[in-house]
């Protein structure tokens, strides 16, 4: 199943890595894996995270990629929580405290991406 994921992600579709990650995550689900599963789940989601971000081109002015950069991020924050909520619906309790810990992380290379690119003065 995590081939599955790889080749997705290889093959630079984001449509077949939701589509993928979502199919395996759910399999693991059932056959109650959920260890597996949420590591998947987050794998699948740093993913498309760090697709978004480098598709954004840095040509645009500062201002355009930066509110592109923050709506993309958040926008997929946003996504990957309904997603969770859907996937994980009765192991929130279980699950959540991981997936919070996956949030903070990616709010972290966010901010060292835009520190890196002085676009934040060092926090």
């Amino acid at each position: 199943m995590r081939k599955d994921l790889v080749q997705s992600k290889e093959r630079g579709n984001s449509k077949g890595v939701v589509k993928t990650g979502k199919r395996v995550v759910n399999s693991l689900i059932r056959l109650r894996i959920f260890d597996e599963a949420m590591d998947l789940f987050i794998d699948y989601h740093k993913y498309l995270n760090s697709e978004t971000l480098r598709r954004i081109k840095l040509e645009e002015s500062n201002q355009i990629y930066m509110n592109n950069v923050l709506n993309s991020f958040f926008d997929n924050l946003k996504q990957s929580y309904a997603s969770f909520c859907e996937q994980f619906a009765g192991l929130l309790s279980s699950c959540f405290s991981t997936y919070l810990s996956w949030c903070d992380t990616e709010v972290e290379i966010l901010i060292k991406k835009l520190q890196s690119q002085h676009y934040l003065s060092l926090i």
